[in-house]
């Protein structure tokens, strides 16, 4: 829908105001009902400039360009033009606030990006902590510490070398875990 068109500016200057009661007031909701059928019915109701009020059989106010029953009521509609600086302001703020909402969603998406990225590589760490500690408890369990030869086959190592193996897993338990 174009903002200047003949009658699509009219409309939607229209539908604006109504939004604009609608936010600064604190209506009854019979008004609010009002504004909401006015702005249903905006494009016949301002075609023709009258709606009708009646009153259907469950006791809600109707409005519509039709009259729906002999006893509905003619109310006269006036449009007042806007004028067009105020019309270019308003299109002006509606592009303003569409960049801010863009803005904040391109924000919000690398924010959650960014949450996601640290969430990863926190579960990576604790992964590796985790590893850490059970290699470090087997070590320190006081079983025998082996390696495997070219062949598969244990070969199981001195006291030094098992310590030192010892010595290695406790200070990969202190890199992983950071304790």
């Amino acid at each position: 829908m174009t903002f200047f068109g003949a009658s699509g500016g009219r409309y939607r200057y229209i539908f604006h105001m109504i939004a604009q009661q609608r936010k600064n007031s604190r209506a009854a909701p019979g008004a609010r009902r009002w504004s909401a059928l006015l702005a249903c019915l905006a494009g016949p109701a301002l075609a023709s400039d009258q709606v009708y009020k009646s009153i259907d059989a469950d006791g809600h106010v109707v409005y519509s360009d039709r009259a729906s029953t002999p006893a509905a009521e003619k109310t006269d509609i006036h449009v007042n033009r806007p004028d067009a600086a105020e019309v270019a302001q308003y299109a002006k703020e509606q592009q303003i606030l569409k960049a801010e909402d863009d803005q904040r969603r391109k924000q919000f998406a690398a924010e959650a990006a960014d949450a996601q990225k640290k969430s990863q590589a926190e579960h990576a760490r604790e992964t590796q902590c985790e590893n850490a500690r059970s290699r470090n408890d087997a070590i320190q369990g006081g079983r025998r510490i082996y390696s495997n030869d070219a062949d598969g086959n244990r070969v199981y190592l001195s006291g030094a070398d098992a310590e030192t193996k010892r010595e290695e897993a406790r200070q990969a338990v202190a890199a992983a875990c950071g304790s």
